[in-house]
C-alpha cells in the first residue's frame, strides 16, 4: 500500500492554490466520480493544503456540543484565553 501523507508532502508547489488545483487536475484524470466523492476529494486536498501550510490543529467529520444535528467538512481549533474559564 501507498504511503500517501508522503506522496502529498512531497508535492511541489507554488501557492496553496497552485496545490489545490495540481492536485485536483491529477484527481480529475480517472473518469468513475460522482458528486460524494468530489466532495470528499476536494475536502481531502483542502486538509493536505492546510497540513502542509502549517494550519493546525484541524478536524474532519467534526461535530461539536453547542451545534446540534451539523457535521462540519473542516474544523480549526485556535487555542486562546477564555474569559469564562474558571467562572
Amino acid at each position: 500500500m501507498k504511503n500517501y501523507f508522503l506522496i502529498f508532502m512531497s508535492v511541489d508547489y507554488g501557492s496553496p492554490s497552485a496545490f489545490v488545483e495540481k492536485l485536483w487536475e491529477k484527481y480529475e484524470s480517472p473518469a468513475d466520480k460522482n458528486a460524494n466523492l468530489n466532495g470528499k476529494m476536494f475536502e481531502s486536498i483542502l486538509a493536505a493544503v492546510c497540513i502542509r501550510e502549517g494550519i493546525l490543529p484541524l478536524f474532519m467529520s467534526a461535530k461539536v456540543a453547542f451545534v446540534p444535528n451539523v457535521i462540519y467538512d473542516l474544523m480549526f481549533y485556535t487555542p486562546k484565553e477564555d474569559p469564562y474559564v474558571g467562572v
